[in-house]
């Protein structure tokens, strides 16, 4: 075989002269075009589509039909447009009515700057600029009022700091501000000191329930693809259907719940949360009492997700511990469908209901422009080569059909949660 001088033949190709095309070939690639728009959802894309198409039509000139076809695409990419205004100006209204925040009324105003001219845009983009300037002065107050403050009792911080009075006057004041975690820590750090311990009691709840405000606007707002926090964690919405949120767990890097498990193995225990520690067993009180023990020695037994010390762990442990009862009531059952490697032909055995899950190969591969890659390699339901194995994804994004060892607790887990917002509600 030649060989080949791949830089003369990059020479040859920059210097070749333009590649025409028959007026023939020309109308056929617009006609593809016309004839895919039905597959295209996005009016953007729709709108390049036609004038790509009427591009060509151009360039065939006199072509019997050419001229007439052209016109068409450019009436629909007219039409096209239109449909894109609407559905911006929607989403725009949509997305105003939601912002409970500065930065989303300055997004929402930037969305109906770019729709100028359109109906009541331009009334709309004012009041979202009105909403954002209340809340800046608001914001401004209220910073200023806790700066005046701060300094007053930075005045008698020498008097009153060997006595506790700083810290003291310190968490009230973070109190009024809202900064009800803050001060929650500092009254637990005070003891009896004063009205200290009454005070903690007083500002864990209103923490709690400041968190469930917070959980409660996000989870409500996320849209496919986006962001929103749910328990202690940040979440990536896979569907949106109603009030229902599917959300998979963006895990952390290191996490006490989600890092280091194996598929199957011991049943994993972890220490209680501040929620439940006090009705935790002796032996649960350190940060993690046992970690899979069982070594990775001698054959590895056959087993699927509904068998698996996984989905025991999941649904016990996790569930338990690292979502409140508020969380927990806003959670409904899923299948778990672990269905058959494609590959290998090993079978992922039954169906099972859970509240937690995890991804099949088949979700993961059908989610890759939501969910690209994890933070850790982490382990998908169905089984890899043989039921020894599960599939999994690497943290660079690659799906692994062959799997890992069920017994390694190299990987982590991504969990997937099915959410009900109108049963997230703070009382």
């Amino acid at each position: 075989m030649a060989k080949v001088k791949f830089r003369e033949y990059l020479r040859k190709k920059k210097n070749a002269g333009p590649v025409y095309e028959s007026e023939e070939g020309l109308v056929k690639r617009a006609k593809k075009r016309l004839e895919a728009d039905e597959l295209i959802v996005q009016p953007a894309y729709r709108i390049e589509n036609f004038e790509k198409a009427a591009d060509l039509l151009e360039q065939a000139g006199d072509y019997p039909g050419a001229a007439s076809l052209r016109q068409e695409c450019l009436d629909r990419a007219d039409r096209a447009k239109a449909e894109k205004l609407e559905s911006d100006y929607g989403r725009a209204v949509l997305h105003l009515e939601e912002a409970d925040s500065e930065e989303d009324l300055a997004k929402v105003s930037k969305e109906f700057k770019k729709l100028k001219g359109y109906k009541d845009s331009a009334e709309l983009k004012k009041k979202a600029d009105a909403q954002a300037g209340r809340l800046r002065k608001k914001f401004r107050v209220k910073q200023a009022a806790v700066l005046i403050l701060l300094a007053a009792i930075a005045v008698g911080a020498a008097v009153g700091a060997k006595a506790g009075f700083f810290s003291y006057l310190a968490a009230r004041l973070e109190g009024r501000g809202g900064i009800y975690e803050s001060a929650y820590s500092r009254f637990v750090k005070l003891g009896d000191f004063l009205d200290s311990e009454k005070q903690a009691a007083r500002y864990k709840d209103k923490m709690l329930r400041q968190k469930e405000k917070n959980e409660s606007k996000s989870v409500k707002k996320g849209h496919k693809g986006d962001t929103v926090k749910f328990g202690d964690y940040s979440w990536t919405v896979l569907e949106r259907d109603g009030s229902t949120r599917l959300l998979l767990c963006q895990t952390p890097k290191e996490d006490i719940f989600l890092s280091h498990i194996s598929y199957n193995g011991d049943m994993r225990i972890v220490a209680g949360t501040e929620e439940t520690e006090e009705n935790a067993q002796t032996e649960q009180e350190e940060d993690i009492l046992r970690l899979y023990d069982e070594a990775c020695s001698g054959p590895a037994s056959d087993t699927v997700w509904a068998e698996s010390s996984l989905r025991k762990y999941l649904n016990t442990e996790v569930l338990g511990k690292a979502f409140s009862e508020f969380e927990r009531g806003a959670m409904l059952p899923m299948n778990t469908v672990p269905g058959t490697n494609a590959i290998y032909g090993t079978d992922g055995g039954e169906e099972t209901e859970d509240l937690i899950r995890l991804l099949s190969l088949e979700e993961a591969a059908d989610y890759r422009k939501i969910f690209e890659k994890p933070n850790q390699d982490t382990w998908l339901c169905t089984p890899g080569h043989d039921r020894t194995a599960a599939a999994c994804m690497t943290k660079s994004g690659i799906l692994v059909p062959y799997g890992n060892d069920v017994r390694s607790e190299s990987l982590s887990v991504c969990p997937v949660v099915l959410v009900d917002a109108d049963k997230l509600s703070a009382e």
